[in-house]
């Protein structure tokens, strides 16, 4: 990203009242967690969709206790 874009990122997130404290919600935890479970999977195939299951967890998990939408 240019630093533009980081910029009018962090402008929409100041806008929309996330504070830093908030960044602590334990999304990164459980994605780490959640990303290590996909190891056990035997097939390619399993393995891929269980880290797409994981991706849809950590954005979730974003957009509800980080960004409180």
């Amino acid at each position: 990203m240019t630093k533009r874009a980081v910029l009018i990122a962090m402008a929409a997130i100041w806008m929309l009242g996330a504070t830093p404290t908030r960044v602590y919600a334990g999304c990164f935890g459980n994605a780490s967690k959640c990303f290590r479970g996909t190891t056990t999977e035997h097939g390619f195939w399993d393995r891929f969709f269980k880290a797409l299951d994981c991706e849809l967890d950590f954005v979730e998990c974003v957009r509800i206790k980080v960004l409180g939408l």
